[in-house]
């Protein structure tokens, strides 16, 4: 807590208790249990983290005047609701069998009383287990759909971000791009190094790319040594500007194998999706492109674009 409240400490959730100094509030809300058991039953109904904060925020505000709501999860991710943050501040680091939640802070610009400190903290126990149920969910999620050696999205995590991005590109009338990457050259690592060289490789590379990669887009291992990115409201020569840039960052990198520095290059294939095509027809145009820049001599980026009427409807006769 801060501004006219005392600093906060770590909480351990998994021995809250109501506290002594409630007044009338508080002792109708122990009393009846309807507040709470409202509370508990909504929050036991889902296991997506956006949606435990939100009903949250909104038991909470039916109890008192709430200015801002922000949960930062244990990944960094943040989640925050309200439009009317302020000086006064009440903060907990969320812990449950000695397992970290994150961190929990509410605040408003008018001074909490001890009453409605005492009444936040009270509520914030009924949201530790399911936040830690969301979370242990999150993480198997996060499990199935990352490349083991890399972390990066695999193939299930593609198909399925490749419908959700293209669907909220047609909503809102967006452009979404493609960059295919491929590490030049590759075969020769694992002959002169051993596989397991060649995996230090791609953890390296992986690691470079999000390293300089916008949050706001998605990143997977297509296979092998091949990588895809996704670009979100981006046109295909803004993605050629973001592929030059990670090829560049690439070629002037030190990659450390078996005690030595090589170097390394890519070549790169980008493209934009046209909302009338398939998505087959997406990632084979950014493959094409990516084939053009090897046939090119490698270590370059190209574009494939669809830029005809005539082509989707000879593309489309192609996949049917």
């Amino acid at each position: 807590m801060d501004g006219n409240e005392k600093a906060a400490e770590p909480i351990d959730f998994n021995r809250a208790r109501v506290a002594s100094t409630y007044k009338d509030l508080s002792r109708q809300i122990v009393d009846t249990n309807d507040v709470v058991t409202r509370a508990i039953r909504r929050l036991q109904t889902t296991l997506d983290i956006a949606s435990i904060v939100d009903i949250f925020y909104d038991e909470l505000s039916n109890l008192m005047a709430v200015g801002q709501l922000r949960y930062q999860a244990p990944n960094e991710n943040t989640y925050c609701l309200g439009e009317n943050p302020g000086a006064h501040n009440c903060q907990f680091n969320l812990i449950i069998e000695n397992t970290r939640l994150g961190k929990l802070s509410v605040c408003r610009k008018k001074r909490y009383s001890d009453d409605e400190i005492s009444i936040i903290e009270f509520m914030a126990s009924t949201v530790v287990f399911p936040l830690k149920n969301a979370l242990m969910y999150q993480e198997a999620i996060n499990a199935a759909l990352s490349d083991q050696l890399t972390g990066l999205g695999n193939k299930r995590a593609l198909d399925s971000s490749l419908h959700r991005e293209a669907e909220r590109a047609i909503r809102k009338q967006q452009e979404l791009s493609a960059i295919m990457i491929d590490i030049d050259h590759f075969k020769l690592i694992n002959d002169t190094y051993g596989h397991s060289a060649g995996d230090e490789i791609l953890q390296q590379f992986a690691t470079l790319i999000t390293e300089n990669f916008r949050k706001t887009d998605l990143s997977f291992r297509y296979g092998g040594e091949e990588f895809l990115l996704l670009l979100d409201d981006s046109s295909a020569n803004n993605a050629a500007l973001t592929a030059e840039r990670l090829r560049q960052i690439i070629e002037a990198h030190n990659f450390s194998v078996a005690n030595k520095t090589i170097k390394l290059t890519a070549s790169f294939g980008c493209t934009s999706f046209d909302h009338k095509e398939t998505l087959k027809s997406f990632v084979t145009r950014a493959d094409k492109a990516l084939y053009t820049a090897k046939k090119m001599g490698r270590n370059t980026v190209q574009i494939n674009e669809l830029t005809t009427q005539q082509d989707l409807y000879k593309q489309s006769a192609k996949e049917a």
